[in-house]
């Protein structure tokens, strides 16, 4: 696999957490504050993680998928729970 794979692939990997971790928090009927709040970490961080200008650490992933009450595997991946998909898309 080549950089530009790779970088293409995480890129992919990336959007695909931010969009879902808005898709859980609208789920949820949260503000960007309420989320972080829920997580522990500054507003600006979480937006910066939802908008995908920042990459969460692995342990802030697990911290939203626990607080989310998901798998990290469905978090990061692209199949989103049917219920949850058609809840807020």
């Amino acid at each position: 696999m080549t950089i530009l794979e790779r970088y293409k692939k995480k890129l992919d990997s990336l959007s695909m957490l931010n969009k879902n971790i808005a898709t859980y928090r609208k789920k949820e009927k949260l503000t960007h504050d309420e989320m972080a709040n829920l997580l522990g970490i500054p507003k600006k961080r979480y937006s910066s993680y939802e908008y995908g200008i920042a990459e969460p650490s692995l342990k802030v992933a697990m911290g939203f998928a626990k607080k989310l009450g998901v798998d990290l595997d469905e978090l990061v991946g692209s199949e989103l729970k049917k219920n949850v998909n058609e809840c807020c898309n």
